[in-house]
């Protein structure tokens, strides 16, 4: 896929999941402050903090997109995942936040929450548009292979969890057990931390040259098996860098073969290979002697 384009994808969803959780937060803040319910009030936290993420996405996936450079030869694939460890870490912090919320709503025994089907209403329309969001984010991100994407598709997927809790919460203290707010807010802020931690987790193999385990190395390998002057062939290494990965292969060719027609064919391998498969942003080819055994004639 092209860069620019797949950088426009990017920033179109962005846009888009900025406007809903803008749209989100008036609604959540408006029913926060007339309930007063402490699940609710977390909620709105989690909504703003997808505000304050999106944009960290955004900004990483721009820098991403950068040209290599002298100072960046290997380019700036990286910041992209650098972005999403951000990401992770701001979702588990709000997380702690909310949850430490409703530990104070317990210790104070809870309150009556006003206007309860007012917070309920908001809760369900919260989950009804995170959701939505969560599979329209999820499938760009599939599309274009970014793990800032991702990342901000999970994030949705918490805040609709934590909207869940939310809902269990208000319609508890509605129901006549005040302290079930306080409850739902302790296991939102135990949901979005755990999706922080995994989004963090996740975004790291991408940043610490971690072997890029989902490579095609069957396709690889056939690309090069196609090029006239290879006798055997296999991929030896691998290494992820950011979104894409590198890769070392070895190639044996007749070892009657003069340099340059050595040099010809892994020029060719590394053309065919890099062609086939566009997630492999590059691919050393180093070339081995084959010498025929006399059991073989």
């Amino acid at each position: 896929m092209d860069e620019q384009y797949r950088l426009t994808i990017i920033r179109r969803v962005g846009v888009l999941s900025i406007i809903a959780n803008v749209l989100l937060l008036g609604v959540k803040a408006a029913a926060a402050f007339l309930t007063g319910s402490r699940s609710m009030a977390g909620d709105f936290v989690h909504t703003l903090s997808d505000v304050a993420t999106t944009v960290v996405m955004l900004i990483g996936c721009a820098m991403a997109a950068k040209r290599a450079d002298e100072a960046h030869p290997y380019g700036h694939e990286k910041l992209e995942y650098v972005a999403a460890i951000l990401l992770g870490a701001a979702l588990a912090f709000t997380g702690l936040e909310v949850a430490r919320g409703g530990v104070t709503s317990l210790r104070t025994g809870g309150a009556p929450i006003e206007r309860g089907k007012l917070a309920l209403l908001a809760a369900a329309l919260s989950i009804a548009v995170k959701e939505g969001m969560f599979w329209i984010t999820r499938h760009y991100a599939v599309k274009t292979g970014s793990g800032a994407l991702k990342a901000d598709a999970w994030h949705h997927r918490s805040d609709a969890l934590s909207s869940v809790g939310s809902l269990a919460g208000v319609w508890c203290a509605v129901a006549g057990y005040p302290r079930g707010d306080g409850v739902g807010a302790i296991a939102i802020g135990g949901m979005i931390v755990l999706a922080g931690a995994g989004v963090a987790y996740r975004a790291a193999a991408h940043v610490d040259d971690h072997a890029a385990w989902d490579a095609p190395l069957s396709v690889m390998l056939s690309a090069a098996s196609d090029v006239d002057g290879v006798i055997e062939a296999r991929v030896v290494r691998t290494r992820m860098h950011g979104g894409v990965f590198y890769a070392e292969m070895i190639v044996r060719v007749d070892a009657a073969q003069t340099v340059a027609q050595a040099y010809a064919v892994a020029r060719a391998v590394h053309d065919i290979v890099e062609a086939r498969v566009p997630e492999c942003k590059h691919i050393t080819v180093n070339v081995e002697p084959h010498v025929a055994d006399a059991s073989e004639h």
